[in-house]
């Protein structure tokens, strides 16, 4: 495997090119912050000569610039990149701490390629320093970050624009009473499912004329999450389970007590269901809707 070298005159990450810079480039035979003891005295080893490099010592250039600091410890390729590294993302988790996400199409240094700054942000989530949520979105880890985010908000902003709805949302009122083992979403783009550390996230794609009925909520956080009136969940959940909703009445409203467990209706009202039910223009969902206000009657 290819080592990374380090020569004076030419450092990877150096002013200018790295996506979050420091704003100085050390000069490894002056700088203090460089923390190489002065005079600097070279201790190339067997398996740190190359080739003739531009970027070398210019006296010598097979000899890449490998020595000791005033404390004996060895100032080589590895430890110097990994000392950039940390202090780059030092600089970014001060800027971005108290963000409860970090889009990284919103981050995007001016001058820096979108490429450059994927590749960065990669490389900190491979050393565990950052939290990926979906391509592209990240978290701090855990005692880096200020706000830890609500797994409501988490849904929201993932796959935008959507609301919660169906069962995360009817468990949420109540109207169940079992916990959703999925966190539920309607949304206007294609159907998705994502998982990750805090659940698996299931986005189920409606047309733009049916995106509406939802509220904004805060979460423990304060942040504004946009949820489905009660109606609305149950008529999303309706729609998408109509074909399995047998035609006869009365079965129908069995599978609304039976199967689906249905409960504390009360939570509803009944005229704005139906109104609702109808700007849906689905037959099976109408009938569907009119067998569940029958199923409220008899609560």
């Amino acid at each position: 495997m290819p080592r990374f070298i380090v020569y004076a005159r030419r450092l990877p990450y150096s002013t200018g090119t790295a996506p979050f810079d420091t704003g100085w480039t050390p000069d490894f035979k002056t700088d203090p912050r460089a923390k190489i003891s002065r005079p600097f005295q070279a201790a190339p080893s067997r398996w740190d000569r190359r080739g003739p490099d531009p970027g070398g010592d210019p006296k010598n250039p097979t000899r890449p610039l490998t020595g000791r600091d005033s404390h004996g410890i060895l100032i080589s390729n590895n430890n110097i990149f990994t000392l950039l590294l940390e202090m780059l993302f030092s600089e970014f988790k001060r800027r971005y701490r108290r963000l409860p996400l970090i889009p990284a199409e919103q981050i995007l240094p001016p001058g820096t390629s979108p490429q450059a700054l994927r590749n960065q942000l990669s490389q900190w989530h491979r050393k565990g320093w950052l939290l990926r949520l979906r391509r592209g979105l990240y978290l701090l880890s855990d005692q880096d970050r200020a706000v830890s985010p609500s797994v409501q908000y988490l849904a929201n902003q993932m796959y935008p624009p959507s609301y919660l709805s169906l069962e995360y949302a009817l468990s949420h009122y109540g109207l169940i009473p079992e916990s959703a083992a999925q966190v539920t979403s309607v949304t206007t783009r294609k159907t998705k499912v994502f998982g990750n550390r805090w659940g698996d996230f299931r986005y189920r794609h409606v047309a733009r004329d049916l995106f509406w009925g939802f509220t904004a909520l805060p979460d423990e956080n304060g942040y504004k999450v946009l949820i489905a009136e009660p109606e609305k969940a149950l008529l999303d959940f309706i729609y998408f389970n109509k074909e399995g909703l047998p035609r006869e009445g009365g079965r129908c409203r069995e599978m609304f007590a039976d199967s689906f467990r249905f409960q504390n209706t009360e939570v509803l009202d009944r005229r704005k269901l139906a109104a609702q039910a109808v700007r849906f223009e689905n037959s099976r969902l109408a009938a569907a809707t009119a067998e569940f206000i029958k199923f409220m009657g008899k609560r």
